[in-house]
């Protein structure tokens, strides 16, 4: 039998867990709690953290779960709730621990074209799913940050103010899913049992077209990559990839129109959660991808 949701947590709030921190690059921190029966993770949220927010979390991911998707199981304490609130004001989610590496990219001529079929199996299953979350605090963090980083080129500046001024890229008739909107490398875990990706971290999830997360995953794959990669090369077989896994074209305009703005907004968020102001990829690397896709189609 599986240690429950309440056992787990007040065993770790007596202190008598054996703890393996994880810090998140979120707000939020992730730990490993070793039990007797099945390793959980306990997720920390701010005190100020949005409850609504948290509810939509926790929903998409259980609604993945029960689509037998590779998702944690989320627990669920003895009155039903996916969270409870701490003494501290924080609040508390616990889920069956994943156990593998978090690979630092996705480069490997198998590896991105299976990430990319998972996607389209969750864009396949969260047809249907509904969230009143708006995605206004996409544009206002993003904002946020690059004011606050101090080594950013000017022409970048420039550049990645005015991208993140446009707000969304869709247009309203656009086909929306919920999307994981941080679907990266830092995000898959790859189960050790049989190499499998499982997907983590749904805090930043919205509603919005596939082909946004789509550029999001490209766009961090480009970034976090080893060596250079050609951008419309990447977009082009992650479109073909996802259209083949889905039996459904994904509009390739769109998908370009959204490329430059994940992009930067990537490449921001990356740098202002980092020890220094450096991106993945040198600011260097960030403008000679936005040229191209300043001037590509997919």
């Amino acid at each position: 039998m599986r240690e429950d949701f309440d056992e787990v947590l007040r065993v770790f709030n007596l202190g008598r867990v054996d703890l393996h921190e994880q810090q998140s690059p979120t707000r939020c921190q992730v730990i490993r709690a070793v039990g007797s029966v099945v390793d959980s993770a306990i997720k920390i949220y701010p005190a100020d953290a949005d409850i609504g927010e948290l509810s939509t979390e926790l929903a998409f991911v259980s609604h993945l779960y029960t689509s037998k998707l590779p998702v944690p199981r989320y627990r669920t304490t003895r009155d039903g709730s996916r969270f409870i609130k701490q003494q501290d004001g924080t609040l508390a989610t616990v889920y069956d621990w994943i156990e593998g590496p978090v690979r630092p990219t996705l480069d490997g001529t198998e590896v991105f074209p299976r990430v990319v079929k998972l996607m389209a199996t969750i864009h396949i299953a969260s047809a249907d799913f509904r969230t009143p979350r708006s995605d206004d605090w996409l544009w206002q963090d993003a904002k946020m940050c690059l004011e606050r980083l101090g080594s950013v080129p000017q022409d970048l500046l420039k550049r990645l103010t005015k991208l993140f001024a446009k707000g969304q890229p869709w247009r309203p008739y656009d086909t929306h899913h919920l999307c994981h909107n941080d679907y990266g490398s830092s995000n898959i875990v790859w189960r050790s049992s049989d190499d499998t990706p499982w997907l983590i971290d749904f805090t930043n999830a919205i509603r919005a077209p596939r082909e946004w997360d789509l550029a999001g995953l490209c766009a961090d794959h480009l970034l976090r990559s080893a060596t250079p990669l050609e951008p419309k090369a990447v977009l082009a077989q992650a479109a073909m990839t996802h259209d083949n896994e889905t039996c459904a074209r994904l509009d390739r305009a769109l998908l370009a129109t959204c490329f430059p703005i994940v992009l930067g907004q990537r490449a921001v968020f990356a740098a202002f959660n980092a020890d220094d102001d450096a991106p993945p990829c040198t600011w260097n690397g960030l403008r000679r991808v936005l040229d191209v896709a300043d001037t590509q189609n997919v």
